[in-house]
């Protein structure tokens, strides 16, 4: 009898570790999302910029410096005319980040105008993305209005 409850007590143990394996393997890992939208100020362009975890869960990402996206405006030609990551200065540490499900962090750059030259696009990057997600880095990129 003991050995009966005793196999009993095992198998359903098995069991639940195995449906608990299931459902972590239906969890979803999309990447971090990133878009970026641009609006014009009087002499001033502002880079509006949101990394989002499209996920149900929280994610961890971690970086290499304190950068968290890369930034470039481009001209017709396909040159870079303005790098973010040549212009400013990062702190060289590992930094951890969390992203709740669905969250979303907002980060703004501010050019001058005179400084964009003839820059027809803006692209922008994530640097990392957390452990386990489905792709290595997300882009998003805009047309600059001439206007």
């Amino acid at each position: 009898m003991k050995r009966l409850v005793f196999i009993l007590l095992l198998l359903s143990v098995c069991l639940a570790g195995c449906q608990e394996k299931k459902q972590q393997a239906t969890t979803t890992n999309e990447p971090i999302q990133i878009a970026v939208k641009t609006t014009k100020q009087n002499d001033m362009m502002q880079l509006d910029i949101s990394l989002t975890n499209p996920n149900d869960h929280s994610v961890n990402v971690t970086y290499p410096s304190s950068q968290r996206f890369q930034a470039q405006l481009i001209d017709a030609k396909q040159h870079v005319t303005y790098d973010f990551e040549k212009e400013q200065v990062f702190t060289q540490a590992i930094e951890k980040d969390t992203f709740t499900k669905r969250e979303t962090k907002q980060y703004t750059v501010e050019l001058p105008i005179s400084s964009l030259g003839d820059s027809t696009e803006v692209r922008v990057s994530t640097i990392r993305q957390f452990k386990g997600a489905s792709a290595k880095q997300t882009t998003d990129q805009q047309m600059i209005d001439s206007k």
